[in-house]
């Protein structure tokens, strides 16, 4: 019986990488639910009833080269800036643009930002306050960033076209 489970979890295994063309990491992810469901069950890890299955998923893991997403270099970023128009959406995206690169958000974070968490300060540039939560609604905090005054008159010409009440970036 033993013998049969550890050559269905190697099958299955094989089955994800070769089959279902999972990448190395996502295989170790299955492997860990697999792992903690057995612990559960069994009361050990499947490492110490099988402990040449953790070198199986390590030999997965040769020649596979992790993908990354595209960014754009900051040379590309302040080229958009500058040459994309100053009207309309243009403002919108200049705007996002900027408070993503000085602030480091996510775009559920950008959608939260009321009008009255920026600040314009005619010698640092535009202070912004954003809060961060998590879904679990148990963790709650207020950051605050600037956008640099060389970069801050793209968010103060979007600020002076739009509502100045609610939201600054409406869905």
């Amino acid at each position: 019986v033993d013998f049969l489970r550890r050559v269905m979890l190697i099958q299955y295994l094989d089955f994800l990488r070769l089959e279902m063309m999972y990448a190395p990491t996502s295989i170790w992810s299955s492997f860990s639910k697999i792992n903690t469901s057995f612990q559960d069950l069994g009361g050990k890890k499947l490492q110490e009833i099988y402990p040449r299955l953790k070198r199986l998923l390590k030999q997965f893991e040769s020649g596979y080269v992790p993908r990354r997403a595209s960014t754009f270099t900051f040379e590309q970023t302040k080229s958009f800036l500058e040459n994309s128009p100053n009207v309309g959406k243009g403002l919108l995206h200049k705007a996002v643009v900027c408070m993503s690169l000085f602030g480091g958000l996510r775009c559920a974070d950008l959608v939260n930002i009321e009008n009255g968490d920026i600040d314009v300060n005619d010698t640092s540039g535009v202070w912004v306050r954003y809060s961060v939560s998590k879904q679990s609604a148990q963790f709650h905090k207020t950051n605050t960033f600037v956008v640099p005054k060389s970069f801050d008159v793209y968010v103060t010409n979007y600020l002076n076209t739009t509502n100045r009440l609610g939201r600054v970036f409406k869905n």
